[in-house]
């Protein structure tokens, strides 16, 4: 069950920088977090295959996480919480 935490998600999915330098797509999805601990967040927006990596902000667009992963089973994204990595 989300808790409805606004979460937004920019991603650079399949960047082609090497072979066409003009694609280079910037996408921002919204969402809201599932569930949150000292190593995961999990958020229900929708990412695109090469965007690990890329930044997830709060609701006042602070910076809160990197994305990680899908999570197949869930239907859900994970990211490394910005304080698990500062730490």
């Amino acid at each position: 069950m989300a808790w409805r935490i606004p979460l937004a998600h920019m991603q650079h999915p399949q960047s082609r920088i090497d072979t066409d330098p003009a694609y280079a797509p910037m996408v921002l999805d919204m969402g809201t977090v599932a569930a949150s601990n000292q190593s995961r967040l999990t958020y229900n927006t929708s990412t695109l295959s090469g965007s690990s990596g890329s930044p997830c902000f709060d609701r006042e667009f602070r910076l809160c996480a990197l994305h990680h992963a899908l999570i197949l089973t869930e239907e859900l994204n994970e990211g490394i919480p910005m304080r698990a990595i500062v730490n």
